[in-house]
């Protein structure tokens, strides 16, 4: 590589990335998935501690914060020092666009270009440019309780509903419209083919037309103490 950059200095570029991680919602019970990815990513980082340029993370909540020096003992120094916390989501996005252009920041972190649920919808499998946006929300429930998830579509606007859980015994899921009428009902349940403990999915309404706020309510009478669930709606126009 050396001598290859010697005979051609034209063809080498110095690359760094720069990785914002928004932590709202992370609760302890994720925090050892959360510390699986991580210890994947420092394996990387070691190997090519070059590469990376800084990670700042927002929205921590306070037991990261209390976490994280112990976290980042296990690192090596010089890949340490590149990661900033921000419990204040407002200090964090000030420094976003202390290291990216506005015009190339997402808007929902302060910036002026598409925000991530735009991105999401263009990388979204099968979009074929038809999806406008996507809604993310992410749920967790304690056993015996239930949770809502609330998307609005203007007029013109169609939707696809996925439940995405590792759930291991499942939950009911009611979708009611603005007036609380009940739209449909449905069990979310693994089955047999699906491997436990392994995320699964299922296809809840795949026309739900606009304009209105319809929710989506994820009720689990199970055992285990928390389970998670990702209610994802596809947006596209229904002229399209």
């Amino acid at each position: 590589v050396a001598e290859a950059k010697a005979n051609d200095p034209s063809r080498f570029f110095r690359m760094q990335f720069v990785c914002f991680v928004d932590l709202k919602g992370l609760d302890r019970n994720t925090m050892q998935r959360t510390m699986d990815e991580m210890g994947k990513s420092k394996e990387v980082l070691n190997c090519f501690p070059e590469i990376l340029f800084s990670v700042c993370m927002i929205n921590a909540p306070y037991f990261f914060g209390i976490m994280w020096p112990i976290i980042q003992s296990f690192m090596d120094p010089s890949t340490a020092k590149k990661f900033e916390l921000y419990s204040d989501p407002g200090r964090g996005k000030e420094r976003f666009l202390q290291l990216v252009d506005k015009d190339n920041l997402a808007s929902d972190f302060g910036g002026c270009a598409m925000s991530t649920s735009e991105i999401a919808a263009r990388k979204s499998e099968n979009s074929s440019g038809k999806i406008r946006r996507q809604v993310t929300k992410l749920l967790a429930i304690k056993r015996y309780k239930s949770e809502d998830a609330n998307i609005e579509l203007k007029d013109g606007e169609i939707a696809s509903v996925r439940v995405y859980t590792r759930a291991s015994d499942g939950a009911q899921i009611v979708l009611n419209n603005g007036n609380q009428d009940e739209i449909e009902k449905v069990d979310l349940n693994r089955n047999e083919k699906e491997e436990a403990n392994e995320p699964f999915h299922r296809d809840f309404v795949t026309s739900l037309r606009g304009p209105g706020t319809f929710c989506f309510a994820v009720e689990r009478s199970a055992y285990t103490q928390l389970e998670h669930f990702l209610v994802v709606a596809k947006v596209s126009n229904v002229d399209e």
